[in-house]
């Protein structure tokens, strides 16, 4: 046979089967009911879980696996603490119950009595004439908390006390509230306006603090703080009693209105998408991808070199700056050579022994040329080519008011510019004609003169001097005896 525990923690009703597994809901959204009004067999719902059990009371356990010591006592248990509608068949057994305890209605002559067959009850003064005598007495009532007094102005007064289990009598305010707390809920121990020190509030006791009702459930005999705290839950009443209407009035003052579409989790402005649109700039693009934005075909206007990462190891690495910029190479041996073609050729015997027979044929005068910017120099027939090689030291971006030798190169907004003429301070080089020129790699020359007709060319400066030799030389001699390396010049 298969049994349930149905009780409340908290504000929740549990419902437990035998295997442990259990479901709960708020106490509120929970109903239970039977079928007719002697019916022992209830129907458990819960509305937003949506599960229903239809169970005997048999089955019916508290939450210690114990059985309700009645179908009465299991029912004032779940009108008290569910949904059940407090206007159904149900909930009359209840309320009888509850009211037993309570004083009956105060009616002259019946359950209080007249004096001199005037009744108590009303408003005003009694007046009482005196048995057998002409004189009158008045009778004033004074009510208290706790009781109320008959005041007489010619006798002795009389105190009305509050009615117990047993004798009829006065009906408290604290017992009023009481039995207004009963028709919402019964079994509640209702106990008036929370006081703080009240050492004798227990689990289950509910007062009224703030204009809300709550419920303690632990911690019993010490309030120690308000209501508000861990030891006590707001107690709900339910629907269609005085106090739920208290309560929802509470409640309802720190709500505010609906709005038609609005839903409890909207969120149509946020404080974080205020903050992004606040960082946008004015005017700022936001029509284009990332990649169009960034790439560098898109933008217009100049960029400073300065702000150009990698710049200098560029130009530095480019191979035809390199290539442009390179000193040729005229070293001992080169010069030699040139030195030993005067005269009968006496440096290159060697070659005068292998073409004996035209020892005697003389070399015109060579002819300079200088065209060109690279390469080798080349010997056709007696023009001897030297290309006008640049000698260049890159001395990086331009620094104002700094020294500069002839021969440096520097970078200035963008441009390449050549010092053609040493400067102890330099100033901007494009409004400088006088020390700076615009370099474009191999434009600047190394002047050749032809002066003499013997000796060792040289180099001074920019000035390359091969002198006019006149050389016995075989007629079959190549280019490649003539080459001017471009390493250093």
């Amino acid at each position: 046979m298969a049994t349930y525990k149905v009780y409340k923690k908290g504000n929740y009703i549990i419902v437990e089967d035998s295997a442990n597994k259990y479901w709960e809901e708020i106490a509120l959204n929970t109903k239970i009911s039977k079928e007719f009004v002697d019916s022992t067999s209830y129907t458990i719902t819960f509305k937003d879980v949506k599960e229903t059990w239809t169970m005997p009371f048999a089955d019916i356990k508290k939450a210690d696996g114990t059985a309700y010591a009645d179908v009465a006592t299991w029912e004032i248990f779940y009108t008290a603490n569910t949904g059940f509608n407090a206007a159904t068949s149900e909930s009359v057994a209840a309320v009888v119950t509850s009211l037993s305890g309570k004083q009956d209605v105060l009616v002259s002559g019946d359950s209080i009595k007249t004096i001199n067959g005037t009744s108590l009850l009303g408003s005003g003064n009694l007046v009482i004439a005196g048995g057998g005598g002409s004189g009158v007495t008045n009778l004033t009532y004074t009510p208290s908390p706790t009781n109320g007094i008959v005041v007489s102005d010619s006798g002795t007064d009389a105190t009305i006390l509050a009615a117990d289990a047993t004798n009829a009598g006065l009906m408290l305010a604290a017992e009023k509230t009481k039995l207004a707390i009963a028709l919402v809920a019964v079994g509640v121990d209702y106990r008036g306006a929370y006081n703080n020190g009240d050492g004798t509030y227990g689990i289950g006791s509910v007062v009224l603090y703030n204009n809300y009702l709550y419920e303690k459930i632990s911690n019993p005999g010490n309030p120690g703080y308000p209501p508000s705290g861990a030891d006590w839950q707001l107690f709900e009443p339910l629907i269609g009693s005085p106090a739920y209407d208290l309560w929802i009035d509470n409640i309802l003052q720190n709500k505010v209105n609906t709005v038609a579409g609005k839903g409890l989790s909207t969120e149509d402005y946020t404080t974080a998408e205020q903050t992004k649109l606040a960082g946008i700039a004015a005017g700022a693009t936001a029509n284009d991808t990332d990649a169009n934005l960034k790439a560098r075909a898109n933008h217009t206007g100049t960029q400073s070199a300065s702000t150009i990462s990698d710049i200098q190891s560029t130009i530095t690495n480019n191979t035809q700056v390199l290539a442009n910029t390179a000193k040729i190479s005229f070293d001992s041996t080169s010069s030699t050579r040139l030195a030993n073609t005067s005269g009968t050729n006496t440096g290159d015997n060697a070659v005068n022994s292998l073409y004996s027979g035209l020892a005697a044929s003389k070399q015109n005068a060579i002819t300079l040329t200088t065209t060109g910017y690279e390469g080798v120099a080349t010997l056709s027939g007696s023009t001897l080519n030297i290309p006008a090689y640049k000698s260049v030291l890159y001395s990086g971006n331009f620094a104002g008011g700094e020294a500069y030798n002839a021969g440096d190169v520097v970078l200035y907004n963008n441009s390449l510019y050549y010092c053609i003429l040493s400067i102890g301070s330099a100033s901007a080089p494009s409004g400088d004609a006088t020390h700076w020129s615009l370099f474009l790699p191999g434009s600047s020359t190394i002047t050749l003169t032809t002066t003499g007709t013997s000796g060792a060319a040289t180099l001074v400066g920019t000035t390359l001097n091969v002198p006019q030799y006149t050389a016995t030389v075989p007629q079959s001699i190549t280019n490649s005896s003539l080459i001017f390396y471009s390493n250093n010049c």
